[in-house]
């Protein structure tokens, strides 16, 4: 194989990852696909004038702009690709689709056009040095990318709908409450208790398993605090159980959640638990030790 030819197939090996990788949140790899300063130009969306980005600063952006989304999708295809020495352009079509938590038909985003890439050779690897977007038709709904109020559920309705939800045992609705990488913690949380969760996919299993430990559990809400951060709300809330063997615990909780783009990023939970600790048989402790490693 030529090298003219390998270097065409690692220009748009490069151009293909920066897609994968933000569809991916691999932040990190991300950064590895574009130089130092990258001339990005996305006037053809946003109007105004192209500026020179540092590399990590546009990383930074894309992972708390498009990171916030329930998920995106890029596709590039049709590469055309010129290389001369340490240089290259690829010009590619795109497809992007941009998903986030909100009412059916709200959420939805689409747009097309094609990418330019600008590369440079740097150490002996390609680099994306500059990035221009041309839109070429979209549809949806292109609020969801503003971060405001419209674009997404305040963070004490989302707070509340996953305790309506948790007392319903909807439990596809209560973990659809989550982000994917979301964590729970339980800072004071008993010996032999979890004091912290990670991930959609562990709270799903916890949560998965209190209908058949619990006969009924209510959650009533006592007073809702919105923080200066508005992704940020305190909740003081009572929860009320009562379990197939007949005993029941009651305890009085405060929730601090973190909200992003209408999803649950932190919960983390207060209780007393010298409530938990000595209102129980040893037999009602394992079987509550699902309800308060999850909520």
């Amino acid at each position: 194989m030529s090298q003219h030819i390998q270097d065409q197939l690692d220009v748009i090996d490069v151009c293909t990852r920066m897609a994968w990788y933000t569809d991916r949140r691999q932040w990190d790899a991300l950064a590895g696909v574009f130089a130092d300063e990258v001339m990005l130009d996305y006037t053809s969306l946003t109007g105004g004038e192209p500026a020179q980005v540092g590399g990590d600063a546009l990383v930074g952006s894309w992972r708390k702009l498009l990171g916030a989304m329930t998920a995106t999708q890029h596709l590039l295809s049709n590469h055309l690709v010129s290389v001369n020495g340490d240089v290259a352009e690829c010009t590619a079509q795109f497809q992007a689709t941009h998903l986030a938590d909100m009412a059916p038909g709200e959420g939805r985003w689409v747009l097309g056009g094609h990418y330019r890439f600008g590369l440079n050779r740097v150490s002996g690897q390609w680099r994306i040095s500059a990035l221009t977007m041309t839109v070429s038709w979209s549809s949806g709904n292109q609020a969801i990318l503003n971060g405001s109020a419209a674009a997404a559920p305040d963070s004490g309705s989302v707070a509340a709908r996953f305790l309506e939800s948790l007392s319903r045992y909807d439990i596809n609705a209560v973990v659809s409450c989550f982000a994917e990488d979301a964590v729970q913690e339980m800072p004071f949380a008993p010996p032999g208790f979890p004091s912290r969760l990670e991930g959609r996919d562990a709270l799903h299993r916890l949560y998965g398993g209190l209908p058949e430990a619990n006969q009924s559990m209510d959650f009533p809400i006592r007073n809702v605090h919105p923080l200066a951060d508005r992704e940020w709300v305190l909740v003081e809330f009572d929860g009320k159980i009562k379990q197939y063997s007949g005993a029941t615990y009651d305890n009085h909780y405060f929730g601090l959640f973190h909200v992003v783009n209408g999803r649950i990023k932190l919960y983390r939970e207060i209780f007393n638990p010298l409530v938990l600790t000595g209102s129980m048989s040893e037999e009602d402790r394992e079987s509550t030790l699902s309800l308060d490693a999850a909520g």
